[in-house]
């Protein structure tokens, strides 16, 4: 199923399909863990908030497995 995000700020930012996160123009840019999502180098890029995308700047230094 495919998700639509928006910023905090009501920018599309792209969508969710599966544990996939995508650009609004289709470029893969990371995979979700629970509502986290990670950079394909494994470092924290966001999380899902009250139904937006957002970064959490206090989880900047966040890591998890590289995917491939």
């Amino acid at each position: 199923m495919t998700q639509w995000l928006w910023t905090w700020g009501g920018r599309c930012f792209g969508y969710r399909d599966g544990d996939d996160l995508w650009t609004y123009d289709g470029k893969h840019v990371g995979r979700f863990i629970g509502d986290e999502v990670y950079a394909p180098d494994g470092s924290y890029l966001g999380e899902i908030k009250d139904g937006r995308l957002i970064t959490n700047l206090s989880k900047k230094h966040y890591r998890n497995s590289p995917s491939v």
